[in-house]
């Protein structure tokens, strides 16, 4: 499975069905005051970098980094869909955003 991680729109069809996937999965591990997810609007925000993996035409994961200003940077809204988990595709979701946090002056 060929993987390509881009920069991509958080309100693509698919990347919405994941994201109410990731909520649903991340509500059954946390009590609701910890969780603090970012929405779709908040996505988008200059300043957020949202990552999605994906192979055959398939959104296999995504993530997303909020530049906090200065030098760091939040990694928020990691998930990998159950079907493509245990093939390091977090690792390199995670590798990508640092890399771009770090190209944005985070270190």
């Amino acid at each position: 499975m060929a993987i390509v991680i881009s920069e991509e729109d958080p309100e693509q069809e698919q990347v919405q069905a994941m994201l109410a996937d990731s909520d649903r999965f991340y509500h059954s591990l946390y009590p609701a005051e910890s969780n603090h997810l970012l929405d779709v609007e908040s996505l988008k925000r200059s300043g957020t970098t949202f990552l999605v993996a994906s192979s055959d035409g398939l959104v296999r994961g995504f993530g997303a980094v909020v530049d906090c200003g200065g030098e760091y940077g939040e990694i928020k809204r990691m998930y990998v869909a159950p079907t493509a988990r245990q093939m390091g595709l977090g690792r390199m979701i995670l590798e990508e955003l640092e890399k771009r946090a770090r190209v944005c002056g985070c270190r």
